[in-house]
């Protein structure tokens, strides 16, 4: 009985597995492939013979300049809300005064709003601050959606701090700041992973607030510069899916290299939750 309900448990997982990797192995084939045989009927699932022209005519244009982007805007705007909601979530979970929960709520609640409702306020606010077609309007829209999501993360992890080791601080003389970057963040590494990649991909992936706020490649992100692919005539399969084959190896490098701490954060994230 256990073994075949191991068995049974592996297959599912391996048919999730093959359900998740399908999309990304068909792209990354098709990246492969001659312009005449990606259209091809039959459909041909190996590149025969394989070739790198989809990628010279990708990093010809303006790959490059999307992909930068993309990193500075995802890395910048990761940084700043790391460093304005890590200590805003501790305050949430070792400062009790009245209206801190109703506080913490609005923040949280605004992560529910659909990011379309929002597009025109962030629109006319970037307008007004002559900050339409740069960086800056994707990276401070993007801090306002990450910064929700870090503040309920970490409030959980900073809460689950035993109240005997902030009391031990304290009589060792250390105060509030000292105690949140001595021994509260190093305790909750695993957590601040975990936010911080949610947060980075949040912002890797973000697709609408980037179309709305950018005009230029000069600060288009790789989603954008992939959609003005689609075009009224047609689908530059071949430039196109050899762009988003390389746009996702940075998240899946820096998955595979912080898998362990990934681990750790979400299996203390579930233990105390």
């Amino acid at each position: 009985m256990a073994i075949g309900r191991k068995f049974l448990t592996y297959g599912v997982l391996v048919l999730i597995a093959l359900y998740v990797l399908a999309p990304f192995t068909w792209t990354a084939l098709m990246s492969f492939k001659y312009d005449r045989d990606l259209l091809s009927i039959p459909p041909t699932l190996l590149p025969d013979p394989p070739t790198l022209s989809q990628y010279r005519v990708t990093l010809s244009g303006n790959f490059l300049s999307y992909f930068r982007n993309s990193l500075v805007v995802s890395t910048t705007s990761t940084v700043i809300a790391l460093v304005l909601g890590a200590p805003a979530a501790y305050g949430f979970a070792r400062f009790r005064y009245r209206l801190s929960g109703v506080l913490f709520g609005v923040i949280v609640a605004t992560r529910m709003f659909p990011p379309v409702t929002l597009m025109i306020p962030y629109f006319l606010f970037m307008k007004s601050a002559n900050l339409l077609d740069t960086p800056w309007a994707l990276i401070i829209t993007y801090v306002s959606i990450e910064l929700p999501l870090i503040v309920w993360i970490l409030e959980g992890f900073f809460r689950e701090i035993p109240g005997e080791i902030v009391e031990a601080a304290e009589v060792d003389g250390l105060g509030p700041f000292a105690i949140f970057t001595r021994i509260a963040l190093p305790i909750s590494l695993p957590a601040v992973s975990v936010a911080a990649s949610l947060s980075f991909i949040t912002a890797w992936n973000e697709f609408i607030f980037a179309l709305a706020l950018t005009r230029s490649p000069e600060a288009q992100t790789v989603p954008v510069g992939l959609a003005s692919g689609i075009t009224s005539v047609g689908f530059d399969f071949g430039p196109v899916t050899a762009g988003a084959s390389l746009y996702v190896l940075p998240v899946l490098a820096f998955t595979f290299l912080a898998q362990r701490g990934l681990k750790k954060g979400l299996a203390v994230g579930g233990s105390t939750g």
